[in-house]
């Protein structure tokens, strides 16, 4: 069943205010933006003013191997998509920042959008592989999904979180959870593949 696009957008928006965010539109904070470090900055106030309380910017647009990104003509390294995606991050980083409260420790956020251009590249710890073997259908490069690293003591509490959001959200979002032990979680909205977990 296809969905129309304004439905998938009011679903983020509502699911950004039910998870204590605000809808904010992206457009004004990036329509002067002449550096790459004013475009950074304008992210983390559009990320502070949508409610985002523990990450930043530069953890949303860093990707695992920037010097690759950089290789490849992303000034800085920074990857991003087109700016109507930007609330999938919000709703993902809000979710994130409950996940946080409930490790108690810090955390970071990884791999939001990672373009098939980037993610076929060599990985430079391992060149005879790419750095994602994930296809055009995984999250990533539909900015619809990212991995958040969690340490402490209480990971068995944001598993359950996690698979609380996870199936909460299944009809309406599409969520997708990936739980690769050691306190690293995928999550994903409006998944390409569906509802799913692994």
């Amino acid at each position: 069943m296809t969905m129309k696009i304004s439905t998938v957008f009011q679903r983020i928006e509502d699911a950004i205010l039910k998870a204590g965010g605000k809808v904010v539109d992206p457009f004004p904070y990036f329509r002067s933006t002449p550096t790459i470090d004013a475009f950074e900055d304008a992210v983390d106030r559009y990320l502070e003013d949508s409610g985002v309380r523990h990450f930043t910017a530069r953890e949303l647009l860093r990707p695992t191997h920037p010097s690759v990104a950089e290789r490849l003509g992303h000034e800085k390294g920074y990857l991003w998509p087109p700016m109507h995606q930007f609330p999938f991050a919000v709703l993902l980083l809000l979710w994130g920042d409950r996940a946080r409260d409930i490790s108690g420790k810090p955390a970071t956020c990884r791999n939001w959008y990672r373009p098939m251009h980037y993610q076929s590249q060599p990985d430079p710890t391992n060149p005879s592989k790419p750095i994602a073997k994930s296809k055009i259908h995984s999250d990533h490069p539909h900015a619809c999904g990212m991995d958040f690293d969690f340490r402490g003591d209480n990971l068995d509490a944001v598993r359950d979180y996690w698979l609380r959001v996870y199936e909460d959200n299944a009809e309406l979002l599409n969520t997708s959870l990936g739980d690769y032990g050691g306190g690293t979680f995928h999550i994903g909205v409006m998944s390409p593949r569906g509802h799913r977990s692994w």
